[in-house]
């Protein structure tokens, strides 16, 4: 059956993700966070190593990139289509796991349309898409019990960690709790047989990190201090925020999208995180109960909720609109899955509809930009042609002038300390190691970047003082004091009529 619908389901994802791509392709001035993608691509094409050599998230979402920007050009908008090709495979995956569950085509289609609304930021897709490989396999694993479904299930927790480690952890748990209901339940497979060949197949699938590894020098101490130490040390995996519960005040920066109807876009917010939980942990606790045969009618709204419960680690551990996004496709799934057992269309309406309604009206680029039109003008950026505000294309003009004026073709630049878009835009390479250094660093660290600094003979940086989410102790003064006194004792500050206050011009010759 998968055979015979993968076409379907395939036309169905790629009109969706290219309408998606179509409507903010060329729509925006590229933020930090996709500055630090495309960043990290670039360096990847020429030869360095993602993680190893700069800042990054797991390699394999850098070199499926490279390979697009090899062929199509190293411009903004072709690091965009590549994004959106990877997510169309994983909207492939979201839909064959309600076909495979017997869903049937319009409520797939629903299912398309929902999703690519939810797949917010250009940059910020491969999470989702991830989710939704994680899914598939769960549906697989439950309607084709056996050793070789448990194989492919770690096959692709293998795979996954690959290209973000933390949805590997998110897929592994997942696809585990799986195998131990089969296991338990299904009398196809014995559960410590069935474990082992989870764990081979997790062993198959994590090959392209492992080799990493073992043959790229000095790959696995990057991977380890960063991946480990620096969150233990940390204790967190992100910068938190407070959980918009719909009963709280607004988040900070909704009260801007008052032309949606802020409160009501912080009410929605609320509920669903609310939502994400209780439908997950609900479905969950149903399928430790009842017996296989029920898992199996119900397969996809089962495998919904195992992802569903593991992967609400990145929606809670920064509460906000576009992690919320991130995290949305085990339930959409899940909803629609239900939709055919209990829970009507209405119901799904209600619940998805008028929320996924509101979500597009408040963040999308496009819709923002028809409102003000006066203020957007095109401009050139890193060799695409953008539709950007004319206050960013100001800051851009007197930035590159800065930096052609005052350095040679081939010199680094310090841009920090979420500057990382400037680097692709300006053609220069980063001097220090960590590319969006926002969290306090030690002593040690400061350190290396002071090395850095020095061994790249730097001349011109450029470094943006502000508060992260409003935080003064999060200013790059306070998490990088060190760093900061250097630049201040060895640096002049250049004076340029139209930088922000928080953007700092610092030179030496």
């Amino acid at each position: 059956m998968i055979l015979a619908s993968l076409p379907w389901a395939a036309a169905i994802a790629a009109l969706c993700s290219i309408a998606l791509l179509l409507s903010w392709a060329r729509e925006g001035f590229p933020s930090p966070d996709e500055g630090y993608l495309w960043y990290g691509t670039l360096r990847t094409i020429d030869g360095e190593v993602p993680l190893r050599d700069f800042r990054s998230y797991e390699p394999g979402r850098y070199y499926w990139c490279a390979l697009w920007l090899l062929v199509l050009g190293r411009g903004l908008v072709t690091l965009r289509i590549a994004v959106h090709a990877f997510y169309f495979l994983g909207l492939t995956c979201g839909l064959l796991a309600l076909r495979l569950s017997g869903a049937g085509w319009p409520a797939i289609v629903v299912a398309g349309v929902v999703l690519a609304s939810w797949a917010h930021k250009p940059y910020k897709l491969f999470e989702p898409a991830l989710a939704m490989f994680a899914l598939l396999a769960g549906v697989v694993l439950i309607t084709h019990p056996g050793y070789p479904a448990l194989v492919v299930a770690g096959a692709v927790v293998g795979a996954i960690a690959f290209f973000g480690v933390n949805y590997g952890l998110y897929a592994g748990a997942a696809l585990l709790f799986l195998t131990l209901l089969e296991g338990l339940k299904s009398g196809s497979v014995a559960t410590f047989p069935g474990l082992g060949a989870y764990l081979a197949g997790v062993l198959v699938g994590a090959l392209p990190l492992l080799v990493m590894f073992v043959c790229v020098r000095g790959m696995f101490s990057s991977f380890f201090e960063r991946r480990v130490r620096a969150l233990v040390a940390r204790g967190t995996s992100n910068l938190g925020l407070p959980l918009p519960w719909p009963w709280r005040p607004a988040p900070a920066g909704i009260d801007r999208l008052s032309w949606v109807g802020w409160r009501l876009l912080a009410r929605c917010m609320g509920f669903y995180f609310i939502l994400l939980p209780a439908f997950a942990w609900s479905v969950a606790i149903w399928a430790a109960i009842e017996p296989w045969s029920r898992i199996e009618a119900h397969a996809a709204l089962v495998a919904a909720a195992a992802v569903g419960s593991f992967s609400l680690h990145h929606a809670f551990s920064r509460a906000d609109l576009l992690h919320l996004a991130q995290s949305m496709p085990p339930v959409v799934i899940g909803l629609i899955a239900l939709a055919g057992h209990g829970l009507g269309w209405l119901g799904v309406a209600l619940v998805l509809g008028a929320g996924t309604l509101v979500m597009i009206l408040a963040v999308h680029p496009r819709i923002e930009r028809y409102r003000h039109r006066e203020a957007y003008v095109r401009r050139d950026v890193g060799g695409s042609s953008l539709r950007i505000k004319q206050t960013s294309a100001e800051l851009l003009d007197a930035l590159s002038s800065i930096v052609q004026s005052r350095l040679e073709p081939r010199e680094p630049l310090l841009a920090v300390p979420t500057l990382a878009e400037l680097l692709p835009i300006l053609g220069r390479r980063s001097a220090v190691y960590d590319t969006y250094c926002i969290y306090p660093a030690s002593e040690r660290e400061q350190k290396r970047m002071l090395r850095s600094i020095d061994t790249e003979q730097v001349r011109l940086a450029l470094v943006r003082d502000d508060p992260v989410d409003g935080r003064e102790d999060l200013r790059f003064s306070r998490t990088h004091a060190l760093v900061w006194s250097h630049l201040n004792a060895e640096f002049e500050r250049l004076e340029s009529p139209g930088l922000p206050p928080d953007l700092h011009v610092l030179y030496r010759e």
